[in-house]
């Protein structure tokens, strides 16, 4: 399978690979969790560490994010997007493979201070977030979930 590419790529910029694994976690009611920081929203997830597997990965930022312990489930796809971090203006193309997860439990670990998590719909996300990436995970996964039960 072929990685979707997103985001527009500026001209004379070199863009640095960040590989990264962000998960859908749904419930029920085609809802699903969003981590908010600084008034974006994104899915559950992040870089990974050096010698970390994605799913590793995904966990740890998982807990992070939402205090929450999950278990990965079946692959949804991968997608990358061309992003500029204001943070440290750097460019990169973030490599996301994206996952289907299910919460198992709640951690003891704090969850970052400049975090919230929120469950929304796909409706209420769109608009809130700049990666488009993102939104094309969540709509996968819920076209996937409407055809299939969900395993993992």
């Amino acid at each position: 399978m072929i990685a979707r590419q997103f985001g527009r790529k500026e001209a004379n910029k070199e863009y640095a690979p960040r590989p990264g694994a962000y998960a859908v976690i749904m419930d029920g009611q085609e809802r699903f969790v969003a981590v908010v920081h600084n008034d974006e929203y994104f899915l559950p997830g992040g870089g990974l560490h050096e010698d970390e597997s994605a799913a590793d990965a995904l966990k740890r930022e998982i807990i992070e994010e939402t205090g929450y312990i999950a278990n990965i489930g079946e692959k949804i796809g991968e997608a990358n997007e061309y992003v500029h971090s204001t943070a440290d203006d750097t460019y990169y193309n973030r490599v996301g493979t994206f996952y289907f997860a299910n919460i198992i439990g709640q951690s003891s670990h704090e969850v970052n201070r400049d975090h919230e998590y929120r469950w929304v719909t796909l409706d209420e996300f769109s608009p809130e977030t700049e990666l488009t990436s993102h939104v094309w995970a969540v709509w996968q996964a819920l076209r996937r979930r409407q055809n299939k039960p969900m395993r993992g």
